[in-house]
């Protein structure tokens, strides 16, 4: 493991720790990556824009724009194309939709793939079922991913007494998952001991009364099981800011 692997390791086992960031900012100034350092460093709060340095913020008339050429992006911008299937080898932004928030995040989006990123890092994914089991190996090593949304994932729905709308929606377990009609419709056996929450049927299958809780407790579970596979610390047992 190179320097620089450890210092992003340290970061994805503990991703709501900035500490582990700022250090792994002045290393990349003393490596004379300064663009990145001021990068990370202005996402956390800590710094404010050097008017007098080109580095990775510019001034359009009144706001300050995110260089989009800083080398951190092209990276991600790879990973992305991947994960959405697009053509790798173009680096053209123009096919890509970027959003930059007043919070300093970013999302970077190409067809139903996106990424947000935060402090200098991707920390939320929203891809296919089969996106992200191609590619969390390279999102859960490089990136402390927090929320997973598979986009094509279709919860089992229950109707309510009068027949109209959902009361109750599901997550299914099978032995291998299935697609139907374009929609995942159950998680393999793998991801059974990953959910949480809701009320457990037969086979590991688990009901939560909300579309907002099933959501939720989904993207949890595929956090759960990506660093699980990366080998990194499950984040069940540390204090979890109210965004994530």
């Amino acid at each position: 493991m190179t320097e620089r692997e450890a210092f992003i390791r340290k970061i994805c086992e503990e991703p709501f720790e900035d500490t582990h960031r700022l250090v792994f900012a002045d290393w990349l100034e003393e490596n004379e990556e300064r663009t990145y350092a001021e990068f990370i460093r202005i996402a956390c709060g800590r710094e404010n824009p050097d008017p007098h340095y080109p580095g990775a913020f510019y001034s359009y008339g009144q706001h300050r724009m995110i260089d989009k050429r800083l080398g951190f992006f092209a990276d991600v911008m790879r990973l992305l194309r991947k994960a959405g299937n697009a053509e790798i080898g173009q680096e053209n932004f123009g096919s890509y939709s970027w959003n930059e928030q007043s919070d300093g995040s970013v999302y970077m989006e190409v067809k139903d793939t996106r990424f947000t990123i935060r402090k200098g890092f991707v920390s939320d994914a929203a891809l296919t079922y089969e996106a992200f089991m191609r590619h969390h190996g390279e999102l859960f090593a490089a990136h402390p991913i927090t929320s997973v949304k598979i986009t094509d994932f279709g919860f089992h729905e229950t109707l309510g007494r009068h027949g109209t709308t959902p009361d109750s929606f599901w997550i299914r377990i099978n032995n291998y998952e299935s697609v139907r009609a374009g929609r995942v419709t159950y998680l393999p056996v793998s991801f059974k001991n990953h959910t949480r929450g809701g009320d457990v049927i037969d086979y590991g299958d688990r009901r939560y009364e909300t579309l907002e809780e099933a959501r939720k407790e989904l993207s949890a579970a595929f956090v759960r099981w990506g660093r699980e596979h990366a080998k990194l610390p499950q984040l069940d047992a540390v204090e979890v800011p109210a965004r994530a």
